[in-house]
């Protein structure tokens, strides 16, 4: 069976220019049970680079358990990155 899986991803922008754009701001959570309670979605994944740990606090706080790395993952302005996979489920 061949399925998808929806995955949050921290845009690679400035931290100031992405205020701008979501405001009001939804937080990941909000996001989350939006996807679980509307879409109906029973798994969601969120990555970030291995390097972010405020992304990483932040996964973990909104109930997203740390699964792996996905090594060079995520393309940015200066190459491949290591990003780290975190998923919640709805039940």
């Amino acid at each position: 069976m061949i399925g998808v899986v929806p995955s949050l991803t921290e845009p690679v922008v400035p931290a100031g220019r992405i205020r701008a754009l979501l405001q009001p701001t939804l937080t990941v959570d909000d996001l989350t049970q939006w996807a679980f309670d509307v879409l109906g979605l029973h798994r969601l994944e969120l990555l970030h680079a291995t390097d972010n740990h405020p992304s990483c606090r932040a996964a973990i706080k909104a109930g997203f358990y740390a699964e792996g790395t996905m090594r060079r993952q995520g393309l940015h302005r200066d190459g491949w990155h290591d990003m780290h996979l975190h998923a919640r489920l709805a039940d």
